[in-house]
């Protein structure tokens, strides 16, 4: 799984990549790469590890205040210097890095072949690259409306971020399918493939959507959907210390999660489990449990049994803004043994057919049941 990282606003930006990138290693890869605006477009990339990458360009001149970083994962083409991100354009003006794969690249980059374009390495990703900057060359158009006619154009999962040398104080990025967080701090913008890059510096985050477009500057962030329709960004607050993403002093992350497993389960139960009461508050497995046994319903055309109806009526109170959780089970009630009986029942000995969900038995049917439940 791929890696991205951006900056724009008035720090150095390598240093940031460089550390957001150490922070994404978690996903595994199998080399890396930084694009830089300073005076002009520069690339640094190395089949590797982030470490040997940083090795390399001791003594080079890596001051600039925007840039994109990467780690990648092969997919189109073998681990090596020409395949690893970032790619830049046929010009040389844009640089990009991408998480993801176009499934139709082959057909685009037939396209473009024919129209005279060679490529430097065996991604997709350069591909789509040109055939942004030929949409744009072809049109007269913006950097920002020829990604969004491309991605009209493309197949698959992405995020991606762009660079242009004639707009140096911008990134634009886009999402369908993979990860995007966009971190707010004063004057200054942080792009990621989750939050980790960014907590040192800002908890203020916008998870972009499938099918937005983010226009990012220094001290203006601009989210557009593929109709170019402007959207009002959702910023939210994260709620976890940089001390939880990092080793902690351990050689590496599966030996700290080994000896945090005690603390974990504390965490996990604290302010659910009341010993002295008898009582548990559970939430979120409820929501799943729903959400799944809805989906099997919707997929497979079942009628829901009138046992698992009231079952799911007794989690759940109806209210005028939704599905509101009753949360006091108590611990001796074994009514997860019940619900694990219904939902085998209902999925093993229910036949299918055509009839209409009923997710609200009738009063007597909820007597009915009420008595089992009892029993």
């Amino acid at each position: 799984m791929c890696g991205i990282v951006g900056y724009t606003g008035p720090r150095e930006a390598y240093p940031i990549i460089i550390k957001g990138l150490q922070r994404l290693e978690y996903r595994g890869y199998d080399s890396t790469g930084v694009a830089l605006l300073n005076g002009g477009l520069n690339v640094y990339k190395k089949k590797g590890k982030v470490a040997e990458l940083a090795d390399t360009l001791v003594g080079e001149n890596l001051h600039a205040h925007i840039g994109i970083g990467h780690t990648r994962w092969a997919t189109h083409g073998e681990p090596s210097d020409r395949n690893a991100h970032p790619h830049t354009s046929a010009s040389g003006k844009l640089a990009m890095i991408h998480n993801g794969i176009i499934e139709n690249y082959s057909q685009l980059k037939q396209e473009l072949i024919s129209k005279g374009y060679s490529f430097k390495s065996d991604t997709d990703t350069e591909v789509l690259l040109n055939f942004i900057e030929e949409i744009k060359k072809n049109n007269q158009c913006g950097l920002e409306e020829a990604i969004r006619v491309a991605l009209k154009r493309v197949t698959g999962a992405y995020v991606i971020l762009l660079i242009d040398e004639d707009d140096p104080e911008t990134i634009i990025a886009a999402r369908k399918g993979s990860p995007l967080v966009i971190g707010i701090g004063k004057g200054e913008h942080f792009l990621g493939s989750d939050a980790s890059p960014m907590l040192e510096y800002t908890k203020e985050v916008v998870y972009v959507n499938d099918y937005e477009l983010a226009i990012v500057k220094p001290d203006e962030l601009i989210l557009k959907n593929l109709g170019n329709e402007k959207l009002t960004p959702f910023v939210q607050k994260l709620d976890i210390e940089l001390a939880a993403i990092e080793k902690g002093g351990y050689d590496h992350f599966m030996l700290k999660e080994i000896n945090e497993q005690s603390d974990t389960v504390f965490d996990c139960l604290r302010g659910r489990l009341d010993a002295e009461k008898g009582t548990i508050t559970m939430a979120v497995w409820r929501i799943i449990l729903i959400s799944l046994l809805k989906q099997i319903v919707s997929l497979s055309s079942l009628a829901v049994p009138v046992g698992m109806q009231v079952l799911l009526q007794n989690m759940f109170l109806k209210n005028s803004v939704g599905y509101q959780l009753k949360l006091n089970m108590h611990l001796n009630s074994g009514i997860v043994t019940r619900l694990f009986i219904l939902v085998m029942s209902f999925l093993l000995f229910h036949k299918v057919g055509k009839r209409q969900i009923r997710w609200w038995p009738s009063k007597k049917q909820n007597n009915k049941v009420h008595s089992f439940l009892e029993s």
